[in-house]
């Protein structure tokens, strides 16, 4: 019987790890404390890459052959055997024996880790944070034990480690040290002490917020990849004939930026951006349209970023009022059937939307981030605004309220539970509740943990684990800038939520008498001007040319597929020559679409697993196949779109 390479690899884990289940409880009994170790480890390992392996995977096991499903059970009973007697071993110098009197010799320092590593842990992939130079002794012993990642806090600059170690010195070098990780990234950390968090607390928050940072892009990605490409390629026609970033540049360079979000704050001060119509470019994110529209405020442009379907914001909004949409290129179509005036498109994904805006030579360096908020940040940087003033940007809540009373979502509310310190969901609209459904879970069963930040007024204020990475990302903005010899003065008139260190933090009224000219800025003018400049004629050539380019390029890689699956068929050994090098052209290939890697993040993890787990010709094959199969798909969507591209030129 044939089995799928992935449940195949799943037997295989459950087979190794019973063995080193086995080791370790003779080991064990023999008092072996290095055999019982490394048995240990082994499982640590492969617990690992247990937990990673799909759950869709392991219910395939149910539809084996008895002989199969006999093989499995004996397996998980033995390692259900073992699991007592590891897990005792492991705490065994826990409480006898203090952690100071430990580290003074190897043999100690390796009992210290028995107990501080997690029984699931990638030593290639997860990291261990020592804090301080006392800690720092134990870098060696977890080298040896194979530990890859060692992050080293706290370090005293003098410091020389006796091991290859990064100690970053600085918030730049822990942020960079974070930016460089690729993959496998770390699903956990680890360290000694968890107490020694609250002693280096500074540098702990900026690890660990440049780690989230790391997660969320890369679970993003994985998440939205295939929105990315499959509503990037519907768009094109539109992103031809909008403008791009270098026009809106042209049009609003030296003036004063207002960014409206929708926070529940919004509700308190909306009715003074009456009075800055006309005298600074009012940027409004999607979601307090709404709310502007009953305020009878139109804003120059509105903003959106996600690739969900968030159309819906725009309900009940004439948009035909608005100067333009500032949007992703891969956002979703919908955007693009409402009447806007102008269009306006970006990289909302930075780098990863490159290839479509590389077509119409649009790439530009301007930073990406998780809000549409800090994009329009981004934006009003990259244009150079005189001044960049935010309103409504709480990032927090407000009596159970994360959006103002009259945005889209408003009836949305987050509850908090004091004793569990989590936040869950209640009173969703069903357009909202797509978008959590999206992410693969429904609002329901959806909990966070509920964190602090530091308030507008003082004290502290609650936020969900999203708003308190987007505040780190504007303390970074915020730092970045003042750095800079002639910094745009970045001020904050949410007036409520959270405090955010280098901002400037007035009331909305203030900064208007402050900032703003009192002459009528001209912003139509500018548009026009840069809509003169858009050569329409070359962008429909430059897509009619990239279309076909693309196309040719899917077809010789759809063909490479078939010769690849072909020749990895059982019995066709003799023509490995021949599958090595179809292979090699099948990847030089695939190397220059990064439209066929964008939306396979999930399933290229996986082959990475099986690859490393395959023993045989017919293992490597079956996660060639794989591969081959993903390509296979994804070529063929992309075809059938770029067919419909190629039938209007």
């Amino acid at each position: 019987m044939h089995i799928d390479p992935a449940a195949a690899r799943l037997l295989k884990v459950l087979s190794h790890m019973a063995q080193a289940s086995q080791a370790a409880l003779v080991a064990g009994s023999a008092g072996d404390e290095e055999a019982t170790r490394s048995a240990t480890d082994q499982l640590r390992r492969l617990q690992s890459k247990l937990n990673n392996i799909d759950s869709s995977v392991r219910n395939t096991l149910n539809g084996l052959p008895p002989e199969y499903q006999a093989s499995v059970q004996l397996d998980v009973s033995n390692i259900r055997k073992a699991e007592p007697f590891v897990q005792k071993w492991c705490q065994r110098y826990r409480d006898l024996v203090s952690p100071e009197i430990l580290s003074q010799s190897e043999d100690g320092r390796q009992g210290l880790l028995d107990y501080s590593l997690p029984l699931d842990w990638n030593f290639d992939a997860d990291l261990f944070v020592l804090f301080g130079d006392d800690e720092v002794i134990l870098a060696d012993a977890l080298k040896k034990r194979g530990q890859n990642r060692i992050l080293a806090l706290a370090v005293n600059d003098s410091f020389h480690s006796p091991v290859d170690l990064v100690c970053p010195h600085d918030e730049v070098q822990i942020r960079d040290f974070f930016s460089n990780i690729r993959p496998p990234l770390p699903m956990r950390v680890a360290m000694l002490n968890v107490q020694h968090k609250k002693t280096y607390q500074k540098q702990w928050d900026i690890a660990n917020q440049a780690l989230t940072l790391c997660m969320s892009n890369s679970h993003t990605s994985e998440l939205y990849g295939k929105s990315w490409l499959t509503q990037g390629l519907v768009n094109l026609p539109h992103i031809a004939r909008g403008m791009n970033m270098a026009a809106l540049k042209q049009a609003l360079q030296g003036m004063p930026i207002i960014i409206v979000s929708p926070g529940p704050s919004l509700d308190k001060n909306i009715h003074w951006l009456q009075e800055a119509k006309g005298r600074a470019v009012i940027i409004a994110a999607a979601q307090c349209a709404r709310a502007l529209a009953a305020a009878a405020i139109v804003p120059d442009f509105i903003a959106v970023a996600d690739p969900n379907n968030l159309v819906y914001f725009l309900d009940g909004v004439d948009v035909t009022q608005v100067k333009g949409l500032i949007t992703g290129v891969s956002c979703h179509p919908g955007f693009y059937a409402k009447p806007f005036p102008h269009i306006f498109t970006f990289n909302a994904n930075a780098t990863i939307d490159a290839w479509i805006s590389d077509i119409f030579g649009d790439t530009l360096p301007i930073s990406a981030a998780g809000s549409v908020s800090i994009d329009c940040l981004y934006i009003a940087k990259f244009v150079r605004a005189s001044h960049i003033i935010m309103v409504g940007l709480d990032l927090a809540l407000s009596n159970g309220q994360t959006y103002s009373t009259t945005s889209a979502n408003a009836t949305s509310k987050v509850l908090l539970d004091p004793k569990t310190k989590t936040l869950s969901f209640t009173n969703v609209p069903q357009e909202m509740e797509q978008v959590f459904l999206a992410k693969g879970a429904s609002s329901e069963d959806t909990v966070e943990p509920a964190l602090t930040l530091p308030g507008y007024y003082g004290g502290e204020v609650i936020t969900r684990p999203n708003y308190h990475l987007f505040h780190g990302e504007l303390v970074e903005i915020a730092r970045l800038e003042q750095a800079l010899d002639s910094p745009t003065p970045l001020v904050n008139c949410t007036e409520g939520g959270a405090y955010i260190p280098g901002f400037e933090h007035i009331a909305l009224k203030e900064a208007i008498d402050k900032y703003l000219p009192r002459s009528i800025l001209d912003i139509d003018n500018g548009i026009n001007n840069a809509k003169k400049s858009m050569d329409y004629a070359a962008r429909t050539s430059q897509l009619a040319e990239a279309t076909k380019k693309m196309t040719e390029k899917i077809q010789n890689v759809l063909k490479l597929v078939e010769q690849c699956t072909a020749l990895s068929k059982p019995g066709k050994s003799k023509d490995i020559k021949k599958l090595n090098k179809a292979e090699r052209k099948l990847i030089n290939e695939v190397r220059t679409m990064p439209y066929l890697s964008i939306p396979n993040g999930k399933q290229t993890k996986i082959a990475l697993e099986m690859s490393a787990d395959a023993t045989d010709l017919d293992e490597t094959n079956g996660v060639a196949n794989f591969i081959y199969q993903t390509i296979h798909n994804t070529g063929s969507e992309i075809l059938s779109k770029l067919r419909t591209h190629e039938a209007r030129y």
